[in-house]
């Protein structure tokens, strides 16, 4: 985490092909570029006000970080998980508003990963409970998802949670004999495969979904 933009770019696009990742690497993403979306309007100003400072004071972290506030930005709930996970409590899933937290992998005992967008658990979180907005800071950008009018919540987990166990299993088949460097240009493109399934059927199940690029 904590890479500072793009090194290169299609040009005329929001498209990204390589990345400066947290330890001054490029990842490549030449075979599978990066999509990015206008800056999302989900946060109240008192919501900004907490979670854009916790997004980058854990930016840099080795282990995942969340926050979760109300819509007038009050802590409801923190805490602090490994580099695979946070939990959070049911209750604060309950009485909170936003839910967010960072997905650290890039940098970290030299790989060059991305982030990468929403996990099946993260997303199950945001299916099942009152929050509205989920965020996931990641070196490349920070990943958002907030609810529709006609959100189809149940129908969008069922998808994400088929296309993650295809793509997956496809990564798998591919890198599982090849060495570390070029696994993680494969898991780079499985985690840019599942971004833009998120992206594509954001009308489908009722939703706004956005990579935004970092503002510091």
């Amino acid at each position: 985490m904590g890479g500072r933009g793009a090194s290169s770019a299609i040009s005329g696009s929001n498209k990204v092909t390589s990345l400066v990742g947290r330890d001054g690497n490029i990842i490549d993403l030449s075979e599978s570029p990066l999509q990015y979306g206008k800056q999302a309007q989900s946060l109240t100003a008192g919501e900004k006000l907490k979670v854009l400072p916790f997004e980058k004071e854990h930016l840099n972290a080795n282990v995942e970080h969340a926050l979760l506030v109300d819509k007038a930005g009050n802590v409801v709930y923190t805490n602090t998980g490994t580099d695979g996970g946070v939990r959070i409590s049911k209750s604060a899933l309950e009485k909170a508003d936003v839910l967010t937290h960072n997905h650290p992998r890039s940098g970290r005992d030299n790989l060059d990963v991305l982030g990468g967008t929403f996990s099946n658990g993260d997303l199950k979180a945001f299916v099942g409970n009152n929050i509205s907005t989920m965020r996931a800071a990641a070196h490349e950008g920070t990943y958002i998802i907030t609810k529709g009018k006609n959100f189809d919540g149940r129908g969008l987990n069922n998808y994400i949670n088929k296309a993650e166990g295809k793509y997956f299993s496809a990564y798998w088949q591919k890198a599982r004999n090849l060495k570390t460097k070029e696994q993680d240009k494969e898991f780079n493109k499985y985690l840019v495969t599942m971004h833009n399934e998120f992206i594509k059927n954001q009308k489908k199940y009722g939703y706004t979904y956005s990579l935004e690029k970092r503002r510091d």
